[in-house]
C-alpha cells in the first residue's frame, strides 16, 4: 500500500512517512486533544482540516510557524515561485550589468580627461619654450647689434580639444 502511494505523490517513502506523520499526527492529536475547547469543534471542521491536508494546504492545527507556511506555499505554487524568482534573478543581474557598465564608461571618461589635461599641459610647455626661444633671440641679437637674419620661428597652432 506505502508503495501505490509513493507512486501517486511521486515521492520517496522515507519522505511520504515524514510527511504523513507529521501534518496527520497534529490533526489527529488535535481531535484526540483533552480539552475540550482545543479540539475541533464538529465533526466538520475535522474534515475541514483533512480536506486543507489533502489540498496541499496549511493545516490549521499545526503549530503556527512562518516557517512551516512557507514551506506550503513554495510546495503548492512551485511554477509560479519560480518563475517569478527567474525574473527578479534576470533584473538584478540587469541591474549589476548595467552598473558595471556605467562604472566603465565613467572611468574611461575620466581617464580620456586626464589624458587630454597632460596633451594640453604638454601644448602649453611646448608654446612657453618656443616663446621663451624666441625672446632670447631676439635678446642675443639687440645685444649683438646683428640684425635678424635667421627666419622668423613658425608660428605654433593651438589645439584646442573642446568636449
Amino acid at each position: 500500500m506505502l508503495a501505490r502511494f509513493d507512486a501517486e505523490r511521486h515521492t520517496e517513502p522515507k519522505k511520504l512517512t515524514g510527511l504523513l506523520r507529521n501534518e496527520l499526527d497534529w490533526i489527529v492529536m488535535k481531535a484526540l486533544e483533552k480539552d475540550r475547547s482545543r479540539r475541533y469543534e464538529t465533526a466538520n471542521g475535522f474534515a475541514a482540516a483533512v480536506m486543507r491536508y489533502l489540498a496541499g494546504e496549511p493545516v490549521n492545527a499545526h503549530p503556527p510557524s512562518a516557517t512551516y507556511r512557507l514551506r506550503k506555499f513554495l510546495r503548492k505554487r512551485r511554477g509560479p515561485v519560480v518563475a517569478a524568482t527567474l525574473v527578479v534573478l534576470a533584473l538584478v543581474a540587469g541591474i549589476i550589468g548595467t552598473t558595471l557598465g556605467l562604472i566603465r564608461a565613467e572611468n574611461a571618461r575620466q581617464a580620456e580627461a586626464k589624458q587630454r589635461r597632460i596633451a594640453e599641459e604638454k601644448e602649453s610647455e611646448a608654446l612657453a619654450a618656443a616663446d621663451s626661444e624666441a625672446r632670447q633671440r631676439k635678446e642675443a641679437e639687440r645685444a649683438n647689434g646683428q640684425p635678424n637674419t635667421s627666419p622668423p620661428p613658425m608660428p605654433v597652432e593651438r589645439k584646442l580639444f573642446l568636449n
